[in-house]
């Protein structure tokens, strides 16, 4: 018994060298989080920069002037003692590189903190100088960048002499060595905090699915004491008490040795998992009305759709098939759509658009589907804002453009999700941005619905159900399926569906069937509630 058990709930073990999701998640949020103090960092030490070269230069223009006016009287009178004095007190200011006075008469009083101070006398007079006002000149010196001051001494029109004072930048790297040394030292502790807040954060993420992953995988080794009882109320939460319920009814049957109705009640649980996990009401989406209609050939299905609100205001809309029918499909439609939800809430920021789902979808299934499972999915998303319709198709049928004027396919290039690494995926996968007149529509589906057979074998295939949209073309999207499925069942008589059958029709409404799309739609999201309890009522 356990042997098949293990069979119906065998899952795939993870790539060996491929990296989790928890060691991603955390390497992307750190690299993240460095840039981000790297980045703050830098431009705080460049404003500090600036700042102090600000002030240093607004300082040594003080200087200047309180040095050419205390020493204006000295000038005129040729004082040497007192012109000589001045020039190596100014100096011994730690900003101040030289000061040079030179006169008229090209008498000179230089000192300097620089070597080889005659040659730097030499290339500071011949600067020019204004005769009206203060100026400032860059002056490269061996290693050094200083900055010139000068001032012109003017006594009715005549020029008396030059006070040059010269800025270093030897205080500002020093001030500048303190604060990169602090700035270092408060960004290590910053990221040593951050670093431990995101790998808390991850680690919290994705314990659950780690969690549920495992439990999973050891249902299917047969041990079946063991439970999750995860205390949330989203859909991992909701997948989690499903295992641990299907885990409870699968011991019950085991312990009362009851092969067929074991097989029952876990078939049972997995087709209400199934029915919980489908919208129970279709979303209100301004200017188009929707249709939809899902029929498992059995009692769980590897079809699942889904209509939801995403951000900004726009809808997402998915059709998806497993490669694969009865229990083992169900699951891996559960996982996908589950894996697929848990994407949209954890990764919101980084998703723009449908083909990134896609590729980020294909990652986690790549991982952990066996090599002959895949599924294959269309993503439709609407903005109805923008009046634009974006689709990606990972090997899904043709999109089906209707309307008055007939039926077209809009075939969207993409391999299945789950079956090629993301090298050979992305590239692979385009994306198309499509629009809709008022009374077209599109319609999204699986091949159960083109495959289905008659008695004698003969497929009821695309170019009949083409030719019928045509012709219901002009009726409301939620009575399309139904108009469809009688159609399909006229046409295979009284045998059943080989496979799954999903169908999803989104119209755009018309000038004069507004009111009609409206009650249409309310009889779409009625119909979905009846058809499911139509469906517990045949089992």
């Amino acid at each position: 018994m356990k042997g098949k058990i293990e069979k119906f709930l065998e899952l795939p073990k993870q790539t060996v060298g491929s990296p989790s999701l928890r060691f991603k998640s955390i390497l992307f949020s750190a690299n993240l989080v460095i840039l981000i103090v790297l980045v703050n960092s830098a431009f705080f030490l460049l404003q500090e920069r600036k700042a102090l070269r600000v002030e240093k230069e607004l300082r040594a223009a003080a200087i200047l002037e309180n040095f050419a006016e205390s020493n204006r009287e000295a000038l005129i009178l040729k004082d040497h003692i007192t012109l000589e004095t001045a020039v190596h007190r100014v100096i011994r200011n730690e900003d101040i590189a030289y000061a040079l006075i030179t006169t008229a008469k090209k008498d000179e009083y230089f000192a300097t903190t620089l070597n080889n101070g005659d040659q730097l006398a030499e290339q500071i007079k011949i600067i020019p100088v204004s005769s009206s006002q203060s100026s400032r000149q860059a002056l490269n010196w061996e290693k050094e960048t200083l900055i010139d001051f000068s001032r012109s001494l003017v006594v009715q029109d005549k020029p008396l002499g030059t006070f040059h004072l010269g800025l270093s930048d030897r205080g500002i790297n020093e001030v500048l060595r303190t604060a990169r040394n602090k700035t270092f030292l408060i960004s290590l502790f910053l990221l040593l905090i951050f670093l431990s807040l995101i790998l808390f954060v991850v680690t919290l993420a994705i314990k659950p699915i780690e969690q549920i992953t495992e439990h999973a995988r050891n249902l299917g080794r047969g041990h079946l004491k063991t439970r999750l009882n995860l205390q949330r109320r989203d859909e991992i939460g909701e997948l989690a008490r499903t295992l641990d319920q299907m885990a409870e009814e699968i011991q019950v049957a085991e312990n009362n040795l009851v092969e067929q109705e074991r097989m029952k009640r876990e078939l049972e649980i997995a087709r209400q998992m199934q029915r919980e996990l489908l919208p129970a009401s279709l979303p209100a989406i301004p200017g188009i009305s929707l249709g939809c209609f899902y029929h498992p050939a059995y009692e769980v299905s590897g079809d699942f759709y889904d209509l939801f609100p995403l951000r900004d205001g726009k809808f997402g809309v998915i059709v998806a098939d497993v490669a694969g029918k009865g229990l083992k499909g169900a699951w891996i439609a559960s996982i996908t759509r589950t894996t697929l939800k848990t994407i949209l809430e954890m990764e919101a920021e980084k998703i723009r658009s449908p083909r990134e789902l896609l590729i980020s979808l294909n990652r986690l299934l790549k991982r952990d589907l066996e090599r002959e499972l895949f599924v294959t999915l269309a993503f439709l998303v609407i903005d109805p804002a923008r009046d634009e319709f974006t689709l990606a198709s990972a090997g899904h049928p043709d999109l089906l453009h209707f309307g008055p004027r007939g039926v077209q396919k809009i075939p969207s290039r993409g391999p299945a999700l789950g079956a090629i690494d993301d090298q050979i995926f992305a590239p692979a996968l385009e994306e198309k941005k499509i629009s809709l007149k008022p009374g077209e529509g599109f319609f999204l589906y699986t091949d159960g619905l083109t495959e289905a057979r008659n008695q004698t074998g003969k497929e009821f295939g695309l170019e009949r159900l083409t030719e019928l949209l045509a012709k219901f073309a002009g009726s409301g999207a939620g009575e399309i399926p139904d108009l469809l499925i009688a159609e399909v069942k006229s046409f295979c008589g009284p045998k059943d569906f080989d496979d799954d059958v999903t169908m999803v029709v989104i119209k755009k409404h018309s000038a004069e069937s507004k009111g009609h799309n409206a009650k249409s739609r309310a009889h779409g999201t009625k119909r979905i509630a009846h058809r499911a309890k139509n469906k517990n009522n045949e089992q």
